[in-house]
Formats: C-alpha cells, sequence, structure tokens
C-alpha cells in the first residue's frame, strides 16, 4: 500500500511541530513547507522530512514550494499571524495562495486550522440543586470555549459539506443564583481549565457562495482547575478566587448551529 505524502505548513509552531511528531509515529511520509528551512535543524524530527521553502503571503513562493515537493496527497494549512496588522486580510490571502498551488498541483484534501468559540447554555437539575426550586430562586447556567480546531471536509456536492473537526482550548462553566426572599443578591459561580478534547461533526449548507450555515454536535472533555465566585448583596460586593481541591475529567455535549463566512 502506498504511503500518503502529507505537507505540513507552519511546522514550526507548536501546534504544527507535534503534528508532524504524530505523523511520523503513523508512518506518513511528511514534507515541512516554512520560510526558513534552516530553522527545521532545532527539531528532533528534521532528518525525517522534507523540507522545501515557501512564504505563504507570497503566490509565486508557494507555487514552487509544491513543485519542489512533488506529489502530495493532503496539506495542513496552520500559517495564522493572529496579533499581526491587518492579519485577517492577510490570513485570508495567505490561504488562497497555498489553496491555488495545491490546487494547481493536484491536492486533493487540505485540513484548515482555525479558532473556535462556543457558547452554551446549561439546563439546572433541581434535583441536585435544592435553592433552585425556592420561589423567588432563579438559577441559570452556561458554558463558553475558546480554542483551535482543524477540520476535514469531505467531498460530498458544491451545496453541503460534511466536515469532522478535532480541537483544543479553555472553557469557563458559570453557575448564576439570584435570589430575592430576603433583600436581593446574585452569585455567580464561574470553573475554569483545560478543554483537552474537542470532537465535533458537522455539516456546512451553503446558502449563498460565501455564507454557510452549518448544525453540528460537540463532544468534548475537560478539567476544571480554578473557581471563582462573586456575591452582590445590595452595595456590598465579595470575591473569592481558589484553585479546585479535587479534580477530575469532566465531559460535554452541545448540540447547536453554527454561522461560517468564506472570503
Amino acid at each position: 500500500m502506498t504511503t500518503a505524502r502529507i505537507l505540513v505548513t507552519g511546522a514550526t509552531g507548536y501546534v504544527g511541530s507535534r503534528l508532524v511528531s504524530a505523523l511520523l509515529d503513523e508512518g506518513y511520509d511528511v514534507v515541512v513547507a516554512t520560510r526558513n528551512p534552516d530553522r527545521l535543524a532545532d527539531f528532533g524530527w528534521h532528518a525525517q522530512v522534507t523540507g522545501v521553502a515557501m512564504d505563504a503571503h507570497d503566490g509565486a513562493s508557494a507555487k514552487k514550494a509544491f513543485a519542489d515537493a512533488g506529489p502530495i496527497d493532503v496539506v495542513y494549512y496552520l500559517v495564522h499571524g493572529i496579533g499581526q496588522p491587518d492579519f485577517r486580510d492577510a490570513d485570508n490571502r495567505a490561504a488562497a495562495n497555498v489553496a491555488d498551488a495545491a490546487k494547481d498541483s493536484g491536492v486533493r484534501r487540505i485540513v484548515y486550522l482555525g479558532g473556535f468559540v462556543q457558547y452554551g447554555f446549561g439546563i439546572v437539575n433541581d434535583d441536585r440543586q435544592d435553592a433552585c426550586r425556592l420561589d423567588n430562586v432563579d438559577c441559570s447556567a452556561s458554558d463558553t470555549r475558546l480554542g483551535v480546531m482543524g477540520r476535514y471536509h469531505l467531498p460530498v456536492g458544491s451545496l453541503l459539506s460534511p466536515w469532522l473537526g478535532f480541537g483544543v482550548g479553555y472553557e469557563w462553566g458559570t453557575f448564576s443564583l439570584h435570589q430575592s426572599l430576603i433583600g436581593s443578591s446574585n452569585t455567580d459561580s464561574t470553573w475554569s481549565g483545560f478543554e483537552f478534547a474537542n470532537l465535533q461533526v458537522g455539516a456546512d449548507y451553503h446558502v449563498v457562495p460565501k455564507v454557510a450555515l452549518a448544525p453540528f454536535v460537540s463532544v468534548s472533555i475537560g478539567q476544571f482547575r480554578h473557581i471563582s465566585t462573586k456575591t452582590v448583596t445590595g452595595t456590598t460586593t465579595t470575591t473569592t478566587d481558589e484553585d479546585v481541591a479535587a479534580t477530575s475529567l469532566h465531559e460535554w455535549i452541545l448540540i447547536g448551529v453554527r454561522a461560517a463566512f468564506m472570503p
């Protein structure tokens, strides 16, 4: 069986360098594209990969890199300039340069690493929260996640594009209690910690050429390590911050719809 050849851009970054190691462990033939191939010597895997010079922001450089690399089956695009001036426009141009060069070289799959933000409302279980069953007491819960994710799109049709995504990030879970039995008080407790794995399955439906709506299901595994509690009673505010004494893994299942804009 022929071993797939995979080209990784942004391989000298935190995510890219670890992705290269994982691909090599799985037996793939890896080609690494970077603006400065001399930097590859800093990584233990440099002797196991083929290095090519590529500046994703230069269309001619991208085309030459694919010509130098030879046949490629899959491209992992991990180049991002977040924090740089006008990074959004620059990122779009760089991604388009690589996509065009890959298409001209016959590449059929590109895995693009992007960011994700998720916000979900929680359902409070009154059987576990006695105070929430009382009159004049309102309870609510929410969860917010921020991270990076790679998505693999399955070629089905021009209007519908199913995809699989895997990412890592950071999350904040909040439980809020408002009571007006005696005076009035609001208590917000926020747990925060790393999300080790976020697996998503969805399908983009292109309502117009550059806009897609996508129903999706997300399953994530994380670990809360810190808790912050803020209580407001009248004009008095009390805040506490502490590490979670007993940490354990937890799981979330989120069903939702995302909107995607593709310039």
